[in-house]
């Protein structure tokens, strides 16, 4: 659509303009499509970036709830610590789905809509690390 309407206005400013005055708008439409590009660059460069940190940051939570639940294997609990844990876990686990699941919808957004994901991702992966630290300070006690 911003394609059409730029051409168009560009061939309105064509129109009755001497071979001079085109060259100028040329160059300088030019510089505007140059312009956009780098913009829309560094829009992906900047969704590319935090896409990566926010992968990194969700994986080394999975793998450190993941590595909890295999050393709880071999820990002895009486059957009402046991409950607790698990059920403490399990909300770590649906707080890890849910986050991840904002995570994919930002993924797959376009290119306009997915900053309106991130701080919903934002805020989900930070719950999620406050729950996991707050079950780590309660392991220790």
């Amino acid at each position: 659509m911003k394609t059409y309407l730029f051409a168009a206005v560009l061939a309105i400013a064509l129109t009755g303009c001497t071979r001079s005055d085109r060259s100028e708008v040329k160059t300088e439409s030019e510089q505007m499509r140059a312009r956009a590009e780098n913009s829309v660059d560094a829009a992906n460069a900047k969704r590319k970036d935090y896409q990566d940190k926010m992968e990194e940051r969700l994986d080394r939570i999975d793998r450190q709830i993941d590595e909890e639940r295999a050393k709880a294997e071999s820990r002895k609990m009486n059957a009402k610590a046991r409950r607790e844990y698990n059920e403490r876990m399990d909300d770590l686990a649906r707080l890890r789905a849910d986050t991840r699941e904002k995570y994919n919808e930002m993924k797959n957004a376009t290119a306009d809509g997915w900053e309106r994901f991130k701080d919903s991702v934002d805020e989900g992966a930070n719950k999620l690390d406050n729950a996991w630290d707050r079950f780590k300070a309660d392991m220790k006690s």
